[in-house]
């Protein structure tokens, strides 16, 4: 389709207008934009008439009503909803005042003359559209519109559509606080897991699976989340070990603390591996802090944080409480194995990949100079007895400001890793063989990667 070469077109004939040396043409025809392509106007004609249409029929101005979320939030998307790879569709999202549905999903299909005609419209209450999305999620080619009304702060109900017949088939319309669309039986097509929290002391996920029988999506089955949540913080769609999907659901507790359900499918139907019977709850993956799961391998496979908080000599070495992270990684059974164990310097945005024979015999503590540009973290060792005097063996600076490089050549101080603003350094201390060298130091430091 040419609609989404025309910003490149755009853009291109700006450029080659103002490199072209020798030019015949006006300044203004070099700074003339381009003309849309012919399918762009043809495609705006049918929504101006659609718009001039509903805007006499309620008498009243037609605005568009853009998704507020996701990856689709263009108050006009081109799409392939017949998986060709060839974009012969359009949506168009309307709010119109004093409907009885008052949002409207219109979608466009190209004829052969190029021109675009209604075929379906999608109609809904509420104040907002949350988000839409398409997914292949019946036995039918294509993709289906999943759509999240927004029916209040509070409320929020979603709408699965098919479009196969030709006209629109509601294939499921449900509440829900928090979702998550995969392909969770292996099978190719997409199922819903829907969660939803009661109250303050109970929540289900319930998976939802495309029947053909019914030709809907029908409940397959439920499981139980962690008690005593409050809210859902966040959603991963990954793998547990030996590749299996797994939906990672962390929520909040009322005391604060994060708890992660581990949900997967088997024959016996949706199941919370990681839920004890008896108590309700995820114990081995409560959280103290605010540290969420990551693939700390990048091997597919999520890892959750277990916190290990270190002894403190004394006077604290630290004004903080520091903590290392054993990641663990889950089987299809429940079953939990370490990874790593990482020290994460979330002030200064590093970690450092710990050797094994480290933990259970080290503390840390930090010191900062911000008149000179200096913060430090450094490493001792300490079997945890009081008596015993710590044993300084690595520090790693992080070092900003001008004089940044020549405090990177202090002493025997070593550059880690260097950018247009930042200097991170390190310098081995003491006599203890703490089993790195400048080399494995380097392969095991890592920069924390923020995700957008």
């Amino acid at each position: 389709m040419k609609l989404r070469c025309f910003l490149l077109a755009v853009t291109a004939g700006l450029c080659l207008a103002l490199l072209s040396g020798c030019s015949l043409k006006s300044p203004e025809d070099l700074y003339a934009l381009p003309e849309p392509p012919e399918d762009y106007d043809l495609l705006q004609q049918a929504i101006t008439q659609v718009q001039q249409e509903l805007g006499a029929t309620y008498s009243t101005t037609v605005e568009y009503a853009a998704p507020l979320s996701g990856s689709n939030i263009q108050p006009i998307q081109m799409l392939d909803l017949d998986d060709d790879g060839v974009q012969e569709s359009a949506a168009a999202f309307f709010r119109v005042t004093g409907a009885e549905n008052p949002l409207m999903i219109y979608l466009f299909r190209q004829a052969l003359d190029g021109t675009y005609q209604v075929y379906a419209v999608i109609e809904g209450g509420g104040s907002a559209i949350n988000l839409v999305s398409y997914e292949d999620l019946d036995d039918t080619p294509g993709k289906e519109i999943v759509v999240h009304w927004q029916m209040s702060d509070d409320v929020h109900l979603l709408g699965a559509y098919s479009l196969s017949t030709g006209s629109v088939r509601s294939l499921l319309i449900t509440s829900y606080s928090d979702y998550q669309v995969m392909d969770m039986d292996m099978d190719g097509k997409m199922e819903l897991l829907l969660l939803t929290l009661s109250g303050e002391t109970s929540g289900r996920a319930d998976y939802y699976d495309y029947s053909p029988d019914t030709d809907s999506l029908v409940l397959n089955s439920t499981a139980s989340l962690s008690a005593d949540i409050t809210s859902i913080e966040e959603l991963s769609d990954d793998y547990v070990q030996g590749m299996l999907p797994a939906l990672y659901v962390t929520s909040r507790q009322s005391g604060g603390n994060l708890i992660t359900d581990i949900l997967v499918y088997s024959a016996n139907g949706l199941q919370n591996i990681t839920l004890y019977q008896d108590t309700g709850t995820s114990l081995r993956t409560l959280c103290l802090r605010d540290v969420y799961g990551t693939d700390i391998n990048n091997d597919s496979v999520l890892e959750l944080p277990s916190l290990t908080f270190l002894p403190e000599y004394g006077v604290p070495l630290s004004t903080d409480s520091v903590w290392v992270i054993t990641w663990m990684q889950f089987d299809a059974q429940g079953a939990s194995y370490p990874i790593c164990t990482t020290y994460h310097n979330e002030r200064d945005g590093w970690y450092l990949v710990l050797p094994d024979d480290w933990v259970g015999q080290i503390t840390i503590a930090r010191t900062d100079q911000v008149n000179r540009g200096e913060r430090a973290v450094t490493f001792y060792r300490w079997s945890g007895d009081q008596d015993e005097e710590p044993e300084a063996f690595l520090t790693i600076y992080t070092l900003t400001g001008t004089n940044r490089v020549v405090r990177a050549s202090l002493g025997n101080r070593f550059t880690l890793l260097e950018d247009s603003t930042t200097i991170y350094a390190a310098e081995f201390l003491g006599d203890w063989d703490c089993g790195l060298n400048e080399e494995s130091l380097l392969s095991s430091f890592n920069l924390i990667r923020t995700e957008w």
